[in-house]
């Protein structure tokens, strides 16, 4: 095994007391685990220790991409995690050159960034790196998603685009809406990518501390775009009915992009997929939007959706 008894036990007790148990299955799928090789019945103590232990019997890299995984959706965990945690690892913080580290990677041209975040190198001359900013929710009272899948299909996505050293990409789940205010005014992104829930004419839908549904509609969004306009160049709300927050938000942000109507899991992937692959190949966010749009009416034969919106900001009168 990789670890000692008492990192484990510490471990552990670490992950059960600290990380909700909604966070669990995403950290599995971030991971790249095999759920049916893991007991995920009894105790939720219990279930942690089968995944750390089925983690550790696939090795050393597994066992990096787990911890990476939980700090990514509990960016509060590194420092605790890291003294329990010494050895090195692949992709963990405590491995010369892994995310989080300021150490230069072996390639010699890319630099490490915090976990979430894909590899950068020096953008073009003029040209500044594009952060999208990825965030999600899924409120206990509401449909479950696959917000992982989502997540990691974006990811996948631009690692192997032309221009994939312009990007870098950061998550967070089970946002609050002080989460949204710290993770847009810390990290300034170029495009704020909002997956899960929203509710016709009210708003998306973030959680409240007890994971329960806490709603934000167009109008206080907007508050908060127009502490952006420095940097912020479109919001996405993959999410149904959230076109209706579109008008307010673009009067601060040049592109915004909403769902008019209901939208399936599937369909709402297949669209953030085309828009990356399009802004990966170097398109504008307009030529992005319109050929996401194409992959969906060509991936679904029969349209589960009206076509999203795109909302652009009003020229000035």
């Amino acid at each position: 095994m990789i670890l000692t008894a008492d990192e484990r036990k510490a471990l552990r007790r670490l992950l059960t007391s600290d990380v909700s148990p909604k966070l669990l299955d995403l950290i599995i799928e971030g991971a790249g685990l095999n759920t049916g090789r893991i007991d995920l019945d009894g105790p939720y103590e219990i279930r942690w220790q089968n995944v750390l232990s089925e983690a550790e019997r696939q090795g050393t890299a597994t066992l990096g991409r787990l911890l990476s995984a939980v700090v990514e959706h509990s960016a509060d965990l590194l420092e605790k995690i890291r003294p329990l945690v010494q050895r090195p690892l692949p992709d963990w913080p405590n491995t010369p050159g892994a995310p989080g580290d300021a150490t230069p990677s072996s390639t010699g041209n890319q630099t490490s960034e915090k976990k979430g975040m894909l590899p950068t190198v020096s953008p073009p001359q003029g040209e500044g790196p594009i952060k999208i900013l990825f965030l999600s929710a899924n409120p206990l009272t509401t449909d479950e998603l696959r917000l992982g899948h989502e997540l990691r299909d974006i990811q996948n996505g631009l690692e192997r685009a032309k221009l994939r050293d312009r990007f870098s990409l950061v998550s967070r789940f089970a946002v609050s809406p002080r989460d949204l205010l710290r993770a847009v005014l810390e990290i300034r992104p170029t495009i704020l990518h909002f997956s899960g829930h929203a509710e016709k004419g009210k708003g998306i839908l973030l959680e409240d501390e007890s994971g329960m549904a806490k709603q934000v509609n167009g109008t206080q969004l907007a508050q908060l775009f127009a502490l952006t306009k420095d940097y912020l160049r479109c919001v996405i709300l993959n999410a149904c009915y959230a076109a209706d927050q579109a008008d307010a938000i673009a009067q601060h942000v040049p592109y915004v992009i909403g769902m008019k109507t209901k939208i399936s899991d599937p369909a709402a992937t297949e669209f953030a997929v085309g828009f990356y692959d399009g802004l990966g190949r170097g398109e504008d966010y307009e030529q992005a939007f319109e050929q996401a749009r194409v992959l969906v009416a060509l991936s679904f034969s029969h349209p589960e959706f009206e076509p999203p919106i795109l909302t652009r900001r009003p020229s000035p009168s």
